[in-house]
């Protein structure tokens, strides 16, 4: 029950951030465009995929990791 709390903490903090940081560069973005969707939808297609990149190569590191760590240690 302790990992699930620790996991979805993990999981409002990350959010939290983006709602925090994503709102104003929104209105940002629709004032600028005289409230033309258009670029907003860029905006967050773009954020996202750079974010979903990041998450990817992350993970995959941590993945490399654990394989050579494992790999010291049964040698």
């Amino acid at each position: 029950m302790e990992k699930i709390g620790i996991r979805v903490g993990m999981a409002y903090s990350l959010v939290s951030f983006s709602a925090l940081i994503g709102e104003p560069i929104a209105g940002v973005i629709l004032t600028r465009d005289n409230g033309s969707y258009t670029s907003l939808i860029v905006f967050t297609g773009v954020s996202e995929n750079v974010l979903l990149f990041r998450i990817s190569s992350i993970c995959s590191t941590i993945n490399l990791f654990f394989h050579l760590s494992s790999k010291a240690r049964s040698q």
